[in-house]
C-alpha cells in the first residue's frame, strides 16, 4: 500500500481507531495515545518527504521517532478540536517507559 510500516502501526492505527469511535464517545471522554520519548529523535519536526514512504535513507529509529511525534501532534490537535466543539474530553499522550522487546 506504499505507507511506511511503523507509521501505519504506530500512528495511523491510533488515528483511525479514534476517528471511528469519536462519534460514539461521551462528551466527557478520556482519550490517551501512547507515544514515546523517542519522539525526540525527530528533532526537526515531521519530515513529510520521508514520513509516508520511509525514503530516502530509511532508518528504523528515524521512522519510530517520526511516528511517535505524529502521535503527539495528533493528540494536541484532537484536544484543540474537542475544546472548540465544546466537548469536555481529556486528551493526553504518554511515554509508557522502556520495554525490552525483540523488535
Amino acid at each position: 500500500d506504499g505507507v511506511e510500516k511503523q507509521m501505519q502501526s504506530n500512528h495511523l492505527g491510533h488515528f483511525m481507531l479514534t476517528s471511528l469511535l469519536a462519534s460514539k464517545l461521551k462528551s466527557n471522554a478520556r482519550i490517551i495515545n501512547v507515544s514515546s520519548e523517542a519522539h525526540k529523535i525527530a528533532r526537526g519536526g515531521l519530515d513529510f518527504d520521508y514520513l509516508w514512504k520511509g525514503e530516502p535513507n530509511y532508518g528504523a529509529w528515524k521512522s519510530y521517532g517520526q511516528s511517535k511525534l505524529a502521535n503527539i501532534y495528533f493528540t494536541q490537535e484532537l484536544s484543540r478540536r474537542s475544546e472548540e466543539m465544546g466537548l469536555d474530553w481529556q486528551v493526553a499522550s504518554l511515554h509508557p517507559g522502556t520495554v525490552a522487546t525483540d523488535l
